[in-house]
């Protein structure tokens, strides 16, 4: 970038500027030279255009305040975005940014939009708590501008970024577009190096939680979301929720409470502490073994939550409140269901559909009656006792650092959930993500009679079957050990709080587009022998 100019009512709104930009960019020339930002500033119209107009470097970045008489008003902004206009026309190469207080009323006058390429919000910068995140800012702000100015055809994605490809990237690509992760990128990013991003998560609730890393050590996770209330509540969750967990040995990679705005009202993100390292699933992959020390320290946290207050001085909340599935999810269940059942037939004329199974068919018209009726079906009617707990524990929740310790990540869903539901949704997606993964026989049908030998209510049995993902059974031998110190009547209904949850969450996994369609099978019949066992044991906690 060779010419940067700085047009500015105000001595020192022009100073302060001009500062930032030469330490954001500073093999570029800053314009008025020193000599004249001390004189005094500009006020009138004809005389920054005749200074403009003396220019001759053809790729300036023009950085404009809108109201430059002494007595601010509305019309002095709304003549000042025509003046620019004007001007515009004469120099359509030249990126324009407007630099005001004045933003909201700015953008809504019809000429903006067709002459500016950027906007620097006075008051956003002025909120700045030090020198570096105030040139960070300018330097994002100047860097978009240019990519909106840019020539048709050329990629809004930085060269120096990876993208590593999944379903939870292209989600998120399709949800804010390529320019929107570009602006993110050069935001947080500008001076990494060489950059990889990739999505920890698939997306599906709408909320993407990205992990921007460069080849130099730098690494930062992100949250993007559409809503700024789901931040909110997040926020609230943290504060209320976080300080509960924190004596039980992970580490947590709390979220910042600045919100960062996306562009034309897309959406919003935040940023936690930076943590480079793997996922958990990652971590289970390079590690093909149940020893692994840092799954063993989440499990003993979740443990330690579970074992802090005995069960009867827990509060209480109906099933159907905690564990409530949206009329999207219940059409989802549907759909699934529908798709499922003409699988489990194909594999069945293939003879790979297991003889102790019923038909795909009747499996389906359970699973589906049980999503339009789960409010008030009798196995959500249970009263269950709750702890504070992290509430979304997947495998891509849970970062492992350098040093091999977990890092906890995303507490969108921090809260109260019946007692040792973290340890089921590990286990169970554990046993969903890690199963013959590591040769990609996962995508085909030949082990599907195999899976579904695996019993999924093995997390009560004190003879434990083996298992073929021994990462979920040392989940579940957490848990056992956990409900082995409780009466009978308090075991029957943790352990019923725990499958219970595990259904939920099958019943979800059914719809996921980023595993085998087998996996979704076998997620299909693991729900259903959970729905047959919970109606078995429903007597013994009906009150």
């Amino acid at each position: 970038m060779a010419t940067i100019v700085v047009i500015d009512n105000e001595r020192e709104e022009t100073l302060h500027l001009c500062g930032l930009l030469k330490d954001a960019f500073p093999s570029s020339d800053i314009l008025p030279d020193k000599a004249k930002r001390e004189q005094g500033p500009f006020r009138d119209w004809e005389a920054i255009v005749s200074f403009l107009l003396g220019i001759s470097d053809p790729e300036v970045v023009l950085c404009l305040d809108l109201s430059l008489s002494k007595r601010w008003d509305f019309e002095d902004v709304a003549r000042g975005v025509r003046r620019a206009n004007d001007f515009h026309a004469s120099r359509p190469e030249w990126t324009m940014v407007a630099f005001t207080k004045n933003s909201n009323y700015a953008e809504g006058l019809a000429e903006f939009s067709s002459t500016f390429d950027g906007l620097l919000d006075k008051s956003q910068l002025a909120r700045k708590k030090d020198h570096k995140s105030a040139v960070a800012l300018v330097h994002s702000v100047i860097e978009e501008a240019k990519q909106h100015r840019q020539r048709p055809g050329t990629s809004p994605i930085p060269p120096n970024l990876h993208i590593v490809d999944s379903l939870g990237m292209r989600l998120f690509r399709a949800a804010f577009s390529d320019q929107i992760l570009g602006d993110i990128v050069r935001e947080e990013a500008s001076n990494w190096g060489t950059l990889t991003v990739r999505s920890l998560t698939s997306g599906y609730s709408g909320a993407f939680m990205l992990n921007l890393s460069s080849d130099t050590g730098e690494s930062l996770v992100l949250k993007v979301v559409k809503s700024e209330e789901v931040i909110a509540n997040e926020l609230r969750a943290q504060s209320d929720h976080l300080p509960k967990l924190a004596p039980f040995g992970v580490r947590f990679c709390p979220i910042e409470v600045e919100v960062h705005r996306l562009r034309s009202g897309s959406g919003v993100y935040y940023r936690q502490m930076p943590v480079r390292g793997n996922s958990l699933l990652e971590y289970c992959q390079l590690n093909p073994s149940s020893d692994g020390p840092a799954l063993k320290q989440v499990i003993l946290m979740c443990t330690r939550v579970l074992n802090e207050v005995p069960v009867n001085r827990r509060p209480v909340m109906k099933a159907s409140e905690r564990f409530s599935l949206t009329p999207v999810d219940v059409g989802r269940i549907e759909t699934s269901s529908s798709f499922l059942a003409q699988i489990g037939e194909a594999l069945r004329k293939a003879d790979l559909w297991p003889s102790t199974l019923p038909p795909a068919q009747d499996i389906a018209a359970e699973i589906a009656s049980l999503g339009r009726n789960w409010s008030e079906d009798d196995l959500t009617q249970a009263n269950l006792h709750e702890a504070v707990q992290h509430g979304d524990m997947n495998p891509g929740n849970v970062m492992i650092d350098e040093d091999g310790v977990p890092v906890l990540i995303d507490f969108q869903r921090l809260g109260w959930w019946p007692l040792g539901y973290d340890l089921a949704r590990l286990a169970g997606l554990l046993r969903i993500r890690l199963t013959d993964v590591s040769d990609q026989t996962d995508w085909l049908p030949l082990l599907f009679p195999r899976w579904c030998e695996e019993s999924m209510d093995s997390a009560t049995k004190l003879i434990r079957p083996a298992s073929i993902c021994p990462e979920s059974n040392l989940c579940e031998e957490g848990f056992l050990a956990y409900t082995r110190e409780l009466s009978p009547g308090e075991r029957a209904e943790v352990e019923y709080g725990y499958y219970l949850g595990s259904l939920w969450d099958l019943l979800k996994i059914m719809s996921y587009q980023d595993i085998s369609v087998f996996k979704r099978e076998w997620a299909f019949v693991l729900a259903w022998r959970l729905i047959e066992r919970l109606r078995r044991d429903r007597a013994m906690i009906r009150e």
